[in-house]
């Protein structure tokens, strides 16, 4: 039986945020969200399937801004007050909810999660939760990928190779700083090529990077195995595909599975609801409105009746059978692909946007395995899978 593997890679970028003299502003909170909704989260996760002996794998390309911040005292200060405060508006929720008792028990299941990670950011990771990842890459369980030192489309200077060489060898220096592992595959933001890219990742040891899908099956000439498997450039670097319509499948704002009616409406927050006097103790309105995180409806309705309301067991069933359909129609086609490249070795490469996974519209229980359906030995990183030599030369630009 022919080998394949389905491999998961987790964009984590975000904008450099970090404002000394403005406490309290619209953009600080995006990275705070981020730590909320997708990386503590995230960490629970994979502690979950390690405890329980579950295999998995998972790559991350961590931006080099969003490791300093990370690591930067000043904003992790400040994301333990930004949870007090919620913490606190939660209690106040509950007495002002307090002749719903559906909204009251979602404020209490937000408010478990609140302190939840308060708890693990504080007395788990000691406030760095780099150091969690780096655990679990150095145990084989996470690929890390590196990336450029700002997320700067690298074929707009593909004319400047100093400043390409000064993005990469800065965004080394960020990797070198937080994590044990030599990183041997590069992320390129946006998935941005250009000819001679290759060259320069390959002469700072890199085995490989990923494009979108025009990239490779565009490419000059085209890789005999499409989308299945690595293409390899002539200096030998691996090119992964982006399998779009995967993607898609899962992150479309209009078809894809987050738009299940029983999923949470991400874009009914209370924070543009509420009146100014109720989100005081959170938030000054006068600095801009912002996500808050308490969120009580579901995408069926925007009424405010109460066939609207988010209901997590719903919505529980529900992510389990988007989760298991994803995975048997992407069995379905790598072993179509299998048997048309006649027994090859076959993968395909899901890449979401971080900013995916805290707009899903599914929202777990605190303590609970997200999307629990276990790949097991299917499941791979890039790295661990063997480049098909195909006959492609250079991919296309973007």
């Amino acid at each position: 039986m022919a080998d394949t593997a389905l491999v998961f890679v987790l964009d984590a970028q975000i904008p450099f945020v970090r404002h000394p003299d403005a406490p309290g502003c619209v953009e600080e909170t995006w990275f705070f969200n981020a730590l909320s909704y997708t990386y503590l989260p995230l960490l629970r996760s994979c502690t979950a399937l390690e405890t329980e002996g579950v295999p998995f794998k998972l790559a991350l390309a961590f931006a080099p801004t969003l490791c300093e911040m990370m690591a930067d005292p000043l904003l992790q200060e400040r994301y333990i007050d930004n949870l007090d405060r919620s913490i606190d508006f939660g209690l106040s929720e509950l007495e002002r909810c307090s002749g719903s008792p559906e909204i009251r028990e979602l404020i209490k299941i937000h408010l478990d999660l609140l302190q939840l990670n308060r708890r693990d950011f504080v007395e788990i990771y000691d406030r760095n939760i780099l150091r969690k990842f780096d655990y679990f890459a150095t145990h084989g369980y996470i690929e890390i990928l590196a990336t450029t030192a700002t997320a700067c489309f690298l074929p707009l200077f593909k004319d400047i190779p100093e400043s390409v060489n000064a993005q990469i060898e800065t965004g080394l220096v960020t990797y070198r700083n937080h994590f044990t592992a030599i990183p041997s595959g590069f992320w390129l933001p946006a998935m941005g090529w250009a000819p001679g890219l290759d060259e320069i990742l390959k002469s700072y040891g890199f085995q490989y990077t990923i494009l979108e899908s025009h990239g490779l099956l565009f490419a000059d000439p085209p890789p005999d195995t499409g989308l299945f498997a690595p293409a390899m450039c002539r200096n030998g670097l691996a090119v992964f595909g982006r399998d779009k319509q995967a993607c898609e499948e899962v992150i479309d704002p209009v078809n894809g599975f987050p738009t299940n009616p029983v999923y949470l409406d991400c874009d009914r927050d209370i924070g543009f609801e509420l009146d100014e006097k109720n989100l005081a103790p959170l938030y000054d309105v006068n600095l801009g409105r912002r996500i808050t995180g308490f969120r009580y409806w579901s995408r069926q309705g925007t009424t405010g009746s109460d066939d609207a309301l988010y209901q997590l067991d719903r919505a529980h069933t529900q992510v389990r059978a988007d989760a298991e359909a994803f995975l048997e129609r992407r069995a379905g086609v790598l072993a179509k692909a299998s048997g048309l490249l006649e027994g090859a070795s076959v993968s395909v490469l899901c890449a979401f946007p971080r900013v995916f996974s805290a707009r899903t519209g599914w929202r777990a229980s605190p303590g609970s395995r997200t999307c629990s359906v276990s790949l097991r030995a299917d499941q791979t990183s890039p790295s661990r899978f063997p480049p098909r030599r195909s006959r492609t030369g250079a991919a296309r630009s973007a």
